[in-house]
């Protein structure tokens, strides 16, 4: 057993900046993936995890589509098997055994190059196109009845039979072991503050998050239907978006702790140069990293003027300071589409992209008293306004307010929040909003 680690030297801890930065970057890499690289890293994380690496990896443009592939993909693959043994029976028939072993080089290398080439290339490029440019609720119903049928019980079984767990559980079971047994509790408690609850927080709770949560929301609900036998995320691993996990484990290695650089090389090797991947028994399918990533200065997806992530082959989502939303409340906001909108935090993001002043203008807010300053929020404008009811249904009066914090900027953002229409005044509003009395808010402060 290594002697146990129960403090970093100086040089130690002045290595954890350096790797919490190089996964920062690894985890929000908006470059083309480095294939190569990423392939070689999904053979050794099979390898290190006992497993024949797969025979075939397919690549997809975006974690939308590799959902998409990982269904696809055995059907794909069988036909391939199966027309090189329908055109290599063929042949063998025709040229006879003479010339069999003769021509059999020849015609194998132009059969896989032919059949191989355009089956894991051109076939797959045109049906995930087709596939992307045609889906909607009806067709992506009817792709996954037809794949259902087609694809039968044999692949059904070849599908659940995943290994992504099992390559994935190496995280949590055999390196967290490995970290533990070598690792004393100040130590790790060091190295998680300063690399992966960073990195986590920045990478994991405002990306990794936000694109499984959309992923599941367009798809999750087809695939639940159309395969019943399989979750829409089994098999996958987080790639660039477990960049928090991994510059955990990469420092635990950097400090000192030893045998984790065999099992992990692979998964590490992979995040580094590609996005999300499945992990099955006979292939793997791995997507590319996102072409366009925005966010706020506290780090949050956001973007004013277009999608906050999009990938290479057009899937992405819009967000506003970390919320995702329609592509309306930024490309398009209007007062007729926020007047219809039910749900009350899609409607504050569409009313800030449109712009508090031109809302209350164009909406026809009317004024009714203002305070300055905001005693709960020194320096700051309280203001209250009338909304026409005919806006959202009901008389109610909104409070405009700023945020008790500053940006990174140093502005503060205006917000407005909704308030019953018997509050008299911005005070009584305010006070409101935090369950106070008018009295007890006057008092309140802020901390700056």
């Amino acid at each position: 057993m290594p002697e146990r680690i129960t403090s970093l030297t100086p040089e130690q801890l002045a290595m954890l900046p350096g790797i919490r930065d190089e996964w920062l970057a690894h985890g929000l890499s908006t470059d083309i993936a480095d294939r190569p690289a990423a392939e070689a890293g999904i053979r050794a994380a099979y390898q290190a995890a006992g497993l024949e690496p797969p025979r075939v990896i397919i690549w997809a443009g975006s974690p939308w589509t590799g959902v998409i592939a990982k269904i696809l993909a055995p059907s794909i693959i069988g036909r391939h098997a199966q027309v090189y043994a329908q055109v290599y029976a063929q042949v063998r028939a025709q040229v006879g055994d003479q010339v069999g072993a003769q021509v059999g080089a020849q015609v194998y290398a132009q059969v896989y190059a032919q059949v191989g080439a355009q089956v894991y290339a051109q076939v797959y490029a045109q049906v995930y196109a087709q596939v992307y440019a045609q889906v909607g609720d009806q067709v992506y119903a009817q792709v996954y009845a037809q794949v259902r049928a087609q694809v039968g019980a044999q692949v059904r079984d070849q599908v659940r039979a995943q290994v992504g767990a099992q390559v994935g559980a190496q995280v949590y079971a055999q390196v967290g072991d490995q970290v533990g047994d070598q690792v004393g509790d100040q130590v790790g408690a060091q190295v998680y503050a300063q690399v992966d609850d960073q990195v986590g927080d920045q990478v994991g709770d405002q990306v990794r998050d936000q694109v499984y949560a959309q992923v599941g929301a367009q798809v999750g609900a087809q695939v639940r239907a159309g395969l019943r036998e399989q979750s829409w995320y089994a098999g996958r691993l987080a790639g660039q978006h477990w960049a928090g996990y991994y510059s955990y484990f990469a420092a635990m290695a950097a400090v000192g702790v030893q045998n984790l650089e065999p099992i992990l090389a692979g998964q590490l090797e992979v995040a580094r140069n590609a996005g999300w991947w499945w992990a099955f028994r006979g292939f793997a399918v791995v997507t590319d990293r996102p072409a366009v990533l925005h966010r706020d200065p506290l780090g949050r997806l956001h973007c004013a003027d277009g999608p906050a992530i999009r990938y290479r082959d057009g899937w992405g989502f819009h967000a506003w300071h970390g919320r995702r939303v329609p592509a309306w409340v930024v490309e398009s906001p209007t007062i007729t589409r926020i007047g219809q909108e039910d749900n009350v935090e899609v409607r504050r993001c569409a009313i800030e992209s449109l712009g508090w002043d031109r809302f209350t203008r164009e909406a026809g807010l009317a004024r009714s008293g203002s305070c300055v300053p905001d005693p709960g929020n020194p320096g700051q404008l309280l203001e209250l306004w009338d909304v026409p009811e005919e806006l959202w249904g009901s008389a109610v009066r909104l409070l405009m307010c700023a945020n008790g914090s500053a940006e990174r900027d140093g502005t503060r953002r205006r917000y407005g929040l909704t308030v019953p229409a018997r509050i008299s005044g911005p005070l009584e509003a305010a006070a409101w909003t935090y369950g106070l009395t008018t009295d007890e808010y006057a008092r309140a402060q802020r901390r700056t």
